[in-house]
């Protein structure tokens, strides 16, 4: 992987909830 962050990996986490729950 990329090694990124906890913090981006929330981040990340968070912005794919956001997406797939426009479906």
């Amino acid at each position: 992987m990329l090694g990124l962050s906890a913090l981006d990996r929330e981040l990340i986490r968070d912005s794919l909830l956001r997406h797939l729950s426009l479906f």
